[in-house]
């Protein structure tokens, strides 16, 4: 709705409508409502100055939404039957404060769909009708109470004369329970004297006689202490039998334990102590008009242990006084035999008490406040030498002969001066004369006035458990195949000799060593060699450092070694290259020679760190970056490791994101046919653009995605790929292209490899033989004749295989044959010099005529340059790829470039 206020206000000006009391207005029907104010009475009613447009927002700080649509509702039921409505409802000051409100009001006769009106606030008239009502209902109470009073003065007069009847009849029936209460106590009496019942017995016949007698439905006796061999007990009188109660505890019931100190006989009515009745739901429920009677038990410690509890349901009665005198005997009674039952089972207990201790392993003993002895069991004669009557009346220091003398002070401090308990290991001498260990615990025990009565000791034989802890703590800080420190140990030592590095100010060496290829080792000669190798290295070892110095094995064949106060960073190095010379001699284990050599990292505290990890972690760069450069020798740790640590493991994180962030992709570059110039397959290389660091050379990325196996993963996603674009090539005509792709040694060994690469064809539908893989020299010499298998495997598929890399490794030319393979790929190291270098010549020339006579094709990589595709081509090389022919191309491109790259590589072919 739009209504121009300012026309609307103009036109009435001259109506008076601002000198009227209320507010006039005109709006819409449906909420939200969007209202126009006629004249300036708004403000005072509500607070609010009109403002226009925007009232709809004002007007639901006033009139909520929810309540203009209640509103809505009434008056359309209103105006359905007659012209106008009228409706009371509250509306909210702008201050917070409530008004009444009357609104009338009637349809717009120009527009049904508002509505005209007016607000007239009627809280004063409201609030006085109010009042007027009040007044009305007092009076008319006073009335009723003048009535009421001459009605209870006649039955106080008729109630007068019965009560009068009924205390005759209560005294006589008073009498009879009396008589009865008597009589039941007597018999209670006579059962306990007999001593014919046990106290279970006597329990339920207390429960049930008192129930009886009491006239209640229920009566319970509760023992408090859980540890109790009394057990608590409930009569049911309707059921005439006994249950076991809801527990009672002064942990679940602190009330309740209040309330049962305050007198020898409680009652609780409904409403009383609504805080005890609260506890007690589980056994009277607050819907009834239970009465309830209560009598604590106190036992022999003067504190409550227990209470009978009567219990009435749903009957109004007073427990009268005899009731009350009757439960207060019947719980004296109970009191007593409770008393007798814990002296009896105190009596029982220090019987089984005695019998423990001397039937004990354990010594005990227990000394006069002078040190003497007065009581020993057994146990502590078979631990010392010495018969009880041997020691009885001697003092424990004199006896016990001591072997460190400095105990007898601190004894005398701890046990009289301070009044402590002490407890510690001794070392004493039997009365045979041989020395054993023993833990001893002595505690004064005190009387009533703090004064030491007597001492109570216990004397443990430890000399089993000390030597065994002695051969554990061995097990535990040594490696058990050479004797050497463990890791826990060292780490202990290391840490220790960093802080005296702070502390005096001097230097130590680590030093982390591997040995080179011993896996070889175990798998050639087996594990029993190995073993017996790492003893003898260990020997070696230590015989090349100090005794101050430390040599741990901190697993399989890794061994470190901590120089101590070494001068310069040149000892660390004689040391160390002592130890690559030493070891690099011949092992003589079980009629085999065995050579080996290690590999040495070496940092230096406190000039690399100054703690534990980063000493260890530095060592361990230095060791592997030995590794990287040949192995059998040592390297001294630099910041530059470091930095290469750090890279490699900001690249391994982001590896793992790479491949879903489709931040890899592949680049194709061409190989081509010698004899014609024409394009005859691409290689798939792999690439990396990261979104902060650009381009990471393959290099970097591939080895740590081989190392963390997150190449098996993209190695699938390459063959899919692959796949992929076998199928848009054979499309477009380029059917007989192959595409190669290079497996890594991980990949190669991967049980699921077949399946994937199954999967992969069968999915795409190309011809196997347009796949091609490429497999490295090294991949194929370890655990050879698995590597047939797998390759045998991928031939049955129907895939190309191809040697990588070949002269690069350590092949066999006996194994060569029997590699399934149809094609051998020159490495680009030797490529890459021809013609300056004639030995690369020669190896080139001999690898192609090899291959020729083994019905292999080979292909050259890295060619560059037309004199090396000279050569090659008068060696008859059948393939060749480089910069020469195309430099890697991605997918498009190589779509793009592929008819221009067989005329221009045939041009090249043929202009010479």
């Amino acid at each position: 709705m739009t209504v121009n206020r300012d026309r609307v206000r103009y036109t009435l000006s001259g109506s008076g409508l601002d000198l009227l009391p209320g507010v006039y207005f005109r709006r819409n029907l449906t909420p939200p409502w969007q209202p126009e104010w006629l004249n300036n009475g708004l403000f005072e009613l509500c607070g609010y100055e009109p403002r226009g447009a925007n009232d709809s927002t004002q007007l639901l700080s006033v009139i909520p939404l929810q309540q203009q649509q209640r509103l809505q509702q009434q008056i359309e039921t209103q105006l359905k039957s007659q012209s106008e409505y009228r409706i009371e409802y509250d509306i909210r000051h702008k201050e917070g404060s409530i008004r009444h409100l009357e609104e009338r009001g009637q349809r717009c006769p120009d527009n049904p769909t508002l509505i005209e009106g007016f607000w007239q606030d009627i809280s004063e008239r409201t609030q006085m009708s109010r009042q007027l009502h009040e007044q009305q209902e007092k009076l008319q109470l006073e009335l009723q109470l003048s009535s009421s009073k001459l009605q209870l003065a006649n039955q106080e007069l008729k109630q007068s004369l019965l009560n009068q009847i009924e205390l005759k009849e209560a005294r006589s029936i008073e009498l009879q329970r009396i008589q009865s209460q008597q009589q039941t106590l007597s018999q209670l009496v006579d059962m306990a004297a007999s001593k014919r019942y046990d106290f279970p017995q006597l329990l339920q016949e207390i429960c049930s006689q008192c129930c009886r007698i009491l006239r209640a439905d229920r009566l319970g006796v509760w023992i408090f202490d859980e540890q109790s061999a009394m057990g608590s007990l409930l009569y049911e009188l309707d059921h005439d039998s006994f249950v076991t109660p809801p527990a009672i505890s002064p942990k679940t019931h602190p009330e309740l334990m209040e309330f049962l100190r305050q007198q020898r006989i409680l009652l609780l009515h409904p409403g009383d102590h609504p805080e005890v009745a609260s506890e007690l739901l589980s056994l009277a429920s607050p819907e009834m008009d239970n009465r309830l009677m209560f009598a604590p038990l106190t036992g022999s410690s003067q504190s409550i242990c227990g209470a009978m509890i009567a219990v009435n349901n749903n009957s109004v009665r007073s427990w009268h006084s005899d009731e009350r005198f009757f439960l207060a005997s019947i719980a004296d009674f109970l009191e007593l035999q409770i008393m007798n039952q814990e002296k009896q089972g105190l009596l029982d207990e220090l019987r089984a008490f005695r019998n423990a201790v001397e039937q004990s392993n354990s010594g005990v003993m227990m000394l006069n406040p002078l040190g003497e002895f007065t009581y020993v069991n057994h146990a502590f004669s078979n631990i010392t030498g010495f018969q009880p009557e041997e020691l009885i009346g001697e003092r424990l220091l004199s006896r016990l002969q001591l072997v460190q003398s400095s105990l007898v002070d601190q004894l005398k401090d701890t046990l009289i001066v301070e009044l402590k308990e002490w407890q510690g290991e001794v070392r004493a001498r039997s009365k045979q004369g041989s020395l054993y260990w023993a833990h001893m615990t002595i505690t004064p025990v005190l009387d009533e006035h703090g004064q030491i009565c007597q001492f109570m000791g216990v004397y443990l034989d430890t000399t089993g458990q000390k030597s065994a802890q002695e051969h554990i703590e061995k097990l535990a800080f040594s490696d058990p195949l050479t004797g050497l420190e463990n890791r826990q140990l060292f780490q202990e030592k290391l840490q220790q000799a960093l802080h005296n590095c702070e502390r005096t100010q001097s230097h130590i060496a680590l030093l982390f060593l591997d040995l080179d290829n011993f896996k070889r080792i175990n798998d050639s000669l087996g594990h029993r060699t190995g073993d017996q190798l790492l003893i003898q290295v260990a020997a070696r070892i230590k015989a090349c450092v100090r005794t101050s110095d430390g040599v741990a094995r901190i697993g399989g064949d890794e061994f470190t070694i901590l120089l101590m106060d070494i001068d310069k960073p040149s000892h660390a190095g004689t040391v160390a290259q002592n130890l690559l010379t030493i070891l690099s001699k011949p092992f003589y284990i079980d009629d085999h020679q065995i050579m080996v050599s290690a590999s040495l990292g070496i940092t230096l505290a406190p000039d690399d760190g100054t703690d534990i990890s980063s000493i260890m972690r530095h060592a361990d760069l230095a060791m592997y970056k030995a590794k990287s450069q040949g192995k059998n020798t040592l390297q001294f740790f630099t910041e530059a490791m470091n930095d290469e640590a750090q890279l490699r493991l900001f690249l391994e994180n982001e590896l793992r994101s790479a491949m879903h962030n489709n931040e890899l992709f592949l680049n194709l570059q061409p190989k081509v046919d010698l004899a014609d110039g024409t394009v005859c397959g691409m290689e798939a290389l792999l690439r990396w653009k990261h979104p902060e660091r650009g381009m990471i050379p393959p290099d970097h990325f591939i080895p740590i995605a081989e190392d963390t196996g997150q190449i098996i993963d993209i190695g699938y996603w390459i063959i899919r790929r692959c796949c992929d674009y076998i199928v848009q090539l054979t499309d477009r005509g380029y059917g007989h292209l192959t595409l190669a792709v290079n497996l890594s040694a991980r990949q190669f060994r991967e049980p699921s490899l077949i399946e994937t690469i199954e999967m992969a064809i069968c999915e795409s539908g190309i011809n196997p033989h347009q796949l091609e893989f490429e497999i490295t020299e090294s991949m194929l010499m370890d655990k050879v004749d698995q590597a047939i298998e797998q390759m045998h495997q991928l031939k049955r598929i129907g895939v190309t295989l191809s040697i990588d890399d070949f002269g690069t490794g350590y092949s066999s030319l006996a194994y060569l044959r029997q590699f399934p393979i149809d094609l051998i790929k020159v490495d680009r190291a030797f490529v890459k010099d021809i013609p300056n270098n004639s030995s690369d010549m020669a190896i080139t020339a001999a690898i192609i005529a090899m291959a020729h006579r083994l019905n292999l094709r080979v292909v050259a990589e890295g060619v560059e340059t037309a004199e090396q595709q000279d050569f090659l081509r008068q060696q008859l090389c059948s393939y060749a790829q480089g910069y020469f022919y195309s430099k890697p191309l991605d997918f498009s491109q190589l779509l793009e470039q592929l008819p221009m790259l067989d005329q221009r590589n045939e041009a090249k072919l043929f202009s010479r």
